[in-house]
C-alpha cells in the first residue's frame, strides 16, 4: 500500500464500522471488489476506493453518517455540502485530493471513498432516459459552486439559484427518491456513479447476499455472485492489464495528505 491507499483504507474501515453498528448492507465495488478478489487488497496502481449500497441501505446510511462518523471524517452529500452528485463520499478531514474537473471548486476536497447507490433499472430505454434526465435536473439544482466564478452564467441559471438552497435541496431529494427505485422493482439494476445509465448491467439477485473477503488484512463484504459481476464489468478480470494501462483512473491535480484542502481553494469558499 502507498500512503494514499493507507488513508483510503482508514476511511473504508470507518464506513465499515458505521455500517456494522447500524446494520447497513454494503459491498466493495468495481476496482475495489476486483482488488479484493485478485490481490486481497488494493490493485497496486489504484487510487481510490468504491463501495455500493442497495438504495434503501444508501438512504439509511445517509441518515446516520453525519453523526456516526468520527471527527476525522466528513460525509459529503447534497445535504451536507455544495456537492451536487446523486452519490456521496466520505472524506478525510485535513487532507487534499483535488481532481482536475473539480479544481478550485468550493466544496470539501479531502481524500475520499465513493458510495454509490444501486437502484432498479427498467428495461425500456425510454424509461431509462427519464431517469437520466431527472438526475441531470437534480444535479443542476445544486451546482452553485461551479457557477460561482463564471461570468457568462445563463439567466435561467441565475434565476434558479435565487431559490433558497434549502428548498432546492428538498426538491433534489424528492426527485431522486422518486426515480431511485428498489432493486427488486425491476428485472435489472445498476449503480449510479455519475454517468448516464445505459443498458442495465446487473440482476437484483447479484446483490442478494454478501460474503466476507480479505482486503488488506481486514474482512470486508463483497457480493456472493462476484464472479458474474466482475466478468460483466471486466471480462477476464483475473488477468491484469498490460503495464501501459495500469493507472488509477483519476486525474489528480493536487494531492496533500498532511494539509487541509482549504489552503488550496480558500478563495472559493
Amino acid at each position: 500500500m502507498n500512503e494514499l491507499q493507507k488513508k483510503e483504507l482508514e476511511i473504508l474501515l470507518e464506513i465499515d464500522r458505521v455500517c456494522k453498528e447500524n446494520n447497513i448492507k454494503y459491498f466493495l465495488s468495481s476496482g475495489t471488489m476486483l482488488g479484493a478478489v485478485r490481490h486481497n487488497g488494493f490493485i497496486p496502481w489504484d487510487d481510490d476506493v468504491d463501495i455500493i449500497m442497495p438504495i434503501e441501505e444508501y438512504w439509511k446510511f445517509s441518515s446516520v453518517a453525519q453523526s456516526a462518523l468520527r471527527k476525522d471524517f466528513f460525509f459529503q452529500s447534497t445535504d451536507t455540502d455544495l456537492w451536487y452528485r446523486a452519490y456521496s463520499k466520505v472524506r478525510y478531514n485535513n487532507t487534499t485530493m483535488i481532481e482536475t474537473s473539480y479544481n478550485n471548486i468550493g466544496f470539501h476536497q479531502g481524500v475520499w471513498v465513493d458510495i454509490f447507490p444501486i437502484i432498479g433499472i427498467p428495461d425500456n430505454q425510454r424509461d431509462i432516459e427519464k431517469i437520466n434526465k431527472a438526475i441531470i435536473i437534480s444535479d443542476l439544482l445544486l451546482q452553485d459552486a461551479f457557477y460561482k466564478n463564471q461570468t457568462n452564467v445563463p439567466l435561467k441559471i441565475k434565476i434558479l439559484f435565487k431559490i433558497p438552497l434549502s428548498l432546492r435541496r428538498k426538491i433534489c431529494k424528492t426527485i431522486r427518491k422518486f426515480v431511485f427505485k428498489p432493486l427488486n422493482q425491476y428485472n435489472h439494476c445498476d449503480y449510479y456513479w455519475g454517468f448516464p445509465f445505459k443498458k442495465p448491467r446487473f440482476l437484483p439477485k447479484h446483490f442478494d447476499e454478501a460474503i466476507p473477503y480479505t482486503y488488506e488484512g481486514h474482512i470486508l463484504p463483497i457480493p456472493k455472485m462476484y464472479d458474474e459481476i466482475l466478468t460483466n464489468i471486466y471480462g477476464d478480470y483475473m488477468t491484469p492489464p498490460p503495464p501501459e494501462h495500469r493507472n488509477g483512473g483519476h486525474s489528480i491535480d493536487i494531492l496533500d495528505l498532511e494539509n487541509d484542502y482549504t489552503s488550496y481553494i480558500k478563495d472559493n469558499l
